[in-house]
């Protein structure tokens, strides 16, 4: 059995040529909730799975650009620095929801990495393998301000 990603419905260029992040984002949670179970389903590490159809995901997305995993920032690693067109970077940190304070943790990480990098906005995806919630229902997205940086954090 051959797990694949359906072609992409979701346009996420600005007029500008840049990368729009919430568009992708929105993309993936509308992708999530419609194949995320089935695709858990045949995974064997659990933990890596939601990681890996996220990355797989973002990189159709991002064909043109570029996709750093566990990008080294200081003696930290965040786990994607996208970079689009010639000056766009974003970064993202990937985190399963179950464990405890991953929330403070990622936003805190989130936080460090966009400063090293120069961004006033980085991204945090939490995947909660636990939820209560039906599948349709994921998807909250909400914004905190953390020492200057704005923390987009997405409970898929």
């Amino acid at each position: 059995m051959q797990t694949s990603i359906p072609e992409l419905p979701v346009e996420c260029a600005r007029a500008d040529g840049a990368l729009d992040m919430m568009k992708l984002i929105e993309g993936f949670l509308e992708f999530w909730r419609e194949n995320g179970e089935i695709l858990l389903k045949g995974m064997s590490y659990q933990e890596a799975a939601p990681h890996l159809v996220f990355m797989g995901y973002l990189q159709r997305i991002v064909n043109g650009g570029r996709m750093d995993r566990e990008f080294a920032l200081g003696t930290r690693r965040a786990d994607l620095v996208v970079h689009y067109g010639k000056v766009q970077k974003e970064v993202i940190e990937l985190k399963l929801a179950q464990a405890p304070k991953a929330l403070e943790r990622g936003v805190r990480q989130v936080s460090e990495y966009a400063k090293r990098l120069g961004l006033k906005r980085g991204y945090l995806i939490l995947f909660d393998r636990e939820a209560t919630a039906p599948w349709e229902e994921r998807g909250a997205v909400e914004e905190m301000e953390v020492e200057g940086v704005t923390v987009v954090v997405v409970r898929a």
